[in-house]
């Protein structure tokens, strides 16, 4: 786990006021919260947690004993301790153990589950031969009598089974070669395991995901001659963002992807297709309506990258598009106000003819600016929503310029008061649920940010909801908070 989760859940406690064996107690829910938020939107730690507490979600979903639930949760307390001192393997069991309390299964199935299954890489060239995969057992339940354990896997390509092979597993860990069909585009491998003739099924249900690129290396070879060229251009959002692009798709060769979730084969066009004079430009992407992207932004200590979704109705002639910046909660990415659940948000801002732009490591000062000189059109009005960390941000950075910001949604955290005549006019929403951690210090803000402008600022406590569940929560009154805040002052400048 990085270093910047602790120190920015310290900095979290610090805005919300808890200190001393309070703050130990809320430092360690929250820790966990940002876990499973972090599981529920990307995998940001080892695949096998992440499958193993994604399959924890589907079975706590479907079990309706509120007994065994609670029993579930009872048996999660060691996780944090094993997360923090880097035992995958423990913490994988404990989370095995909690899936087993909702879903009864035979005993024989506990080695099972044991196993985990890799791949050295998941982007392979469509020419390769063989896929390269290893079998190992990441914690320690002994097998059960086993005359026989096989496994199998097949080869899946567009819903429908391309290839199967089996072999016997004469000990852990095993390497096993995958036949490739050398056919382009995605292929899952699933893989089970047979017990003296009788099939497991692990409760992860595991699969691996392949995307085989037709003549990659050769590719390859030439972006990374492009790149020599591209390292010799003027520092610009153009720049920074192929390099980004660049280092994405040597990590995926390498069998080492970073964090985003663009494919591999949209990485490739989109390099390719960059001529030099639209890098030199600076007008790299090409901004156009409902495009996706993630640009990089330079800055004096370190570049900013910000994931940008443009609206459907986007026009570099039509000026005063509102941006929202949504800024992520610890342990996050510049995905959550994207994916699953959240995927509203871009529906919402698209349809609103909103611009979403969502950093990865904060907010830059000069973020609007440099948005609008890539764009091409000045934005505005500005707003900013933030979860948790992000809310802490988003209340910073609205103190520090105010004149830049219109509205403020802060989710599940506080912050910073401003003051000043600008920061007055600023339209305040405060989300909390009542069984957060930090419901205190977000409603003695609200009472604080009332005695500088009482008509400004809206407060709600959601009954039931917790740290986790609050952006979801409060999904609808954010968006009819930012809808009136931004129809009005849109209506006010063009009077």
């Amino acid at each position: 786990m990085s270093m910047v989760i602790p120190s920015m859940v310290i900095d979290f406690l610090w805005h919300n006021k808890i200190y001393g064996a309070k703050a130990l107690s809320s430092f360690l829910v929250l820790v966990f919260e940002l876990f499973i938020l972090s599981y529920s939107a990307r995998a940001q730690f080892t695949p096998a947690v992440a499958q193993r507490f994604n399959a924890l979600e589907r079975e706590w979903l479907n079990e309706n004993n509120v007994v065994n639930r609670n029993k579930a949760n009872e048996q999660l307390e060691p996780l944090l301790l094993a997360l923090f001192t880097g035992q995958t393997g423990k913490a994988s069991e404990i989370i095995d153990d909690a899936r087993r309390t909702c879903h009864k299964i035979k005993a024989v199935s506990h080695w099972v589950d044991s196993l985990q299954m890799t791949i050295e890489k998941s982007t392979i060239d469509a020419e390769s031969d063989e896929i390269e995969i290893k079998l190992k057992q990441i914690y320690g339940p002994a097998p059960p009598e086993i005359t026989e354990a096989k496994l199998w896997i097949n080869t899946i390509k567009n819903g429908k089974i391309i290839g199967s092979q089996s072999d016997i597993i004469p000990s852990l860990p095993y390497n096993f070669l995958v036949k490739s069909p050398k056919l382009p585009g995605k292929l899952i491998l699933s893989w089970s395991i047979q017990v003296n003739g009788k099939p497991i099924i692990s409760l992860p249900r595991p699969v691996l995901e392949i995307v085989c690129e037709p003549n990659l290396m050769s590719r390859v070879k030439k972006l990374s001659e492009k790149r020599n060229q591209v390292k010799k251009m003027p520092c610009t959002i153009a720049r920074q963002t192929w390099l980004f692009y660049h280092e994405c798709l040597i990590a995926q060769v390498d069998g080492t992807p970073k964090s985003y979730d663009m494919s591999i084969d949209d990485i490739l066009n989109i390099l390719e297709m960059a001529s030099s004079r639209a890098l030199i430009s600076g007008k790299w992407p090409i901004p156009t309506a409902n495009l996706d992207t993630i640009l990089v932004i330079p800055g004096n200590k370190a570049n900013i990258i910000v994931r940008v979704i443009l609206p459907e109705n986007f026009m570099t002639s039509v000026s005063k598009h509102p941006l929202l910046v949504a800024l992520h909660g610890a342990g996050n990415s510049e995905s959550q106000f994207v994916i699953g659940h959240a995927s509203q948000f871009v529906t919402r801002c698209s349809q609103n003819g909103w611009i979403l732009a969502c950093p990865r490591n904060g907010i830059a000062t000069d973020l609007q600016t440099q948005l609008d000189s890539w764009l091409g059109v000045t934005s505005g009005p500005m707003a900013l929503i933030g979860h948790s960390q992000g809310a802490a941000q988003a209340l910073a950075f609205a103190a520090k310029k105010p004149g830049n910001v219109r509205a403020v949604v802060a989710l599940g955290g506080s912050g910073r008061i401003g003051d000043g005549a600008d920061y007055q006019k600023i339209n305040f929403f405060l989300g909390i649920g009542n069984q957060d951690v930090a419901v205190k210090a977000v409603s003695n803000l609200a009472a604080q940010l009332r005695t500088i402008a009482p008509s400004k600022v809206e407060f709600l406590n959601y009954e039931g909801i917790g740290h986790l569940l609050i952006v979801v929560a409060a999904m609808d009154d954010t968006f009819k908070f930012l809808e009136k805040s931004l129809r009005t002052s849109s209506d006010s400048d063009s009077d």
